[in-house]
């Protein structure tokens, strides 16, 4: 389906092409009202996605010309908006709108609200490669691979106790948070998925940061996963995060420039893993994580699992809501001691609180340990403690 998305926000047009244009849709963009107009009457797109606060024109002025043009008018059209009056909204129903929908959108409600107005939109979904056309695209038309992952099994964690809380593990296609202080484990954790991941035939980069690529390889050995091989075949790919900076004078961001590279990504990495990413998110404020996290998240509906590492105190408590609604699953992992006779240890601990997009009612909790020795003769240092505990 055409499809036309007129918003004088860039980061809002980019946010819905990815999402649109990598299910197999041809986008066009319009940043004013006049302009809108001017692309609807000449490419006749199936569906305008307008704004309602637009320079020039208003989106509802827009709406009640298309819809008194006799070329235009049978053009669907659903308003998106940041503003929440109903007095817009029934003007814009009453001048022929389908929709009205307020920004920001909960994952997955664009598709959805766009599926139920506008039938064509889901024959025509993954029918082919996307093509995004218009400004911000320089004109020039962007082929985007599709993939087929929902017959491809979940990637293993290495251990089947936390398997199975996973219900089969970390799915293809899905954005996974795995957050704790340091030293809670969830680099292990990630490594171990990563194994996995290369088990099953997969690709994958792991974005490392503060840590070279050969002591990585190093550390991961340790725990009984030797990666050479994978890395001497292309199949495991190390990248620092400190080696991700533009130029001088460059105004792109840390995350814009981490987006910009995992879409880069050859087609048959499948697994992208963000070891951490706090301090990027420090750097880049709330609004910016926000939207980077939106665009991995479209990204992931191309087949893609991503999983970012974050310490606890990462998240802005502000946002922290609409920032768990983008992730699939979402694991916290910590520490808790006990007393073994007369010594006092320290546990590992995962609770799992969302598995695929399914918020549990209580957190199941897994204890473990790492256990290097294990690691050498199984390759799987996860060593699972008998204790089993559900939280309210």
């Amino acid at each position: 389906m055409k499809i036309l998305i007129a918003d004088d926000e860039s980061e809002v047009r980019k946010v819905i092409r990815l999402i649109l244009g990598g299910q197999g849709h041809d986008i066009l963009e319009a940043a004013d009202g006049e302009r809108t107009l001017e692309i609807a009457g000449a490419e006749m797109p199936g569906l305008i996605l307008l704004d309602v606060m637009m320079p020039g024109k208003s989106g509802i002025d827009v709406l009640q010309e298309l819809k008194g043009n006799r070329e235009t008018k049978s053009i669907s059209v659903i308003m998106i908006t940041a503003l929440t009056s109903a007095q817009d909204e029934n003007r814009a129903m009453k001048a022929g709108a389908l929709d009205y929908i307020t920004k920001p959108w909960a994952p997955g409600e664009l598709e959805d609200r766009i599926r139920i107005s506008v039938p064509e939109f889901a024959e025509d979904s993954g029918s082919k490669k996307g093509i995004i056309k218009g400004p911000a695209a320089g004109q020039t038309a962007v082929s985007t691979p599709q993939r087929a992952s929902a017959l491809r099994a979940p990637i293993s964690t290495g251990s089947d106790e936390i398997d199975r809380a996973l219900l089969g593990g970390i799915p293809l296609g899905s954005l996974t948070l795995i957050e704790g202080p340091s030293g809670a484990g969830k680099s292990v954790l990630c490594e171990h998925i990563a194994y996995g991941a290369m088990l099953a035939d997969q690709g994958v980069v792991f974005y490392t940061s503060g840590l070279a690529p050969d002591d990585l390889t190093s550390r991961m050995k340790t725990l009984g996963l030797d990666v050479k091989s994978f890395i001497s075949e292309g199949q495991f790919t190390i990248q620092p995060l400190e080696d991700l900076r533009g130029g001088p004078g460059d105004p792109a961001s840390p995350l814009d420039i981490l987006k910009k590279h995992i879409e880069g990504l050859p087609w048959d990495i499948s697994v992208v893993i963000i070891d951490s990413l706090s301090n990027l998110v420090g750097q880049a404020g709330s609004m910016a994580t926000l939207n980077f996290l939106i665009e991995c998240k479209a990204l992931c509906r191309m087949g893609n699992a991503i999983l970012i590492t974050l310490h606890t105190s990462a998240f802005d408590p502000e946002i922290r809501n609409r920032l768990d609604a983008l992730f699939a699953t979402h694991m916290t992992l910590g520490t808790e001691g006990f007393t073994h006779g007369i010594e006092m240890k320290t546990m590992n601990v995962i609770d799992i609180a969302k598995v695929k997009d399914t918020n549990l009612a209580r957190k199941t909790s897994i204890y473990f340990e790492v256990d290097t020795e294990l690691g050498r003769s199984m390759n799987m240092s996860i060593k699972v403690l008998p204790i089993h505990k559900i939280k309210a």
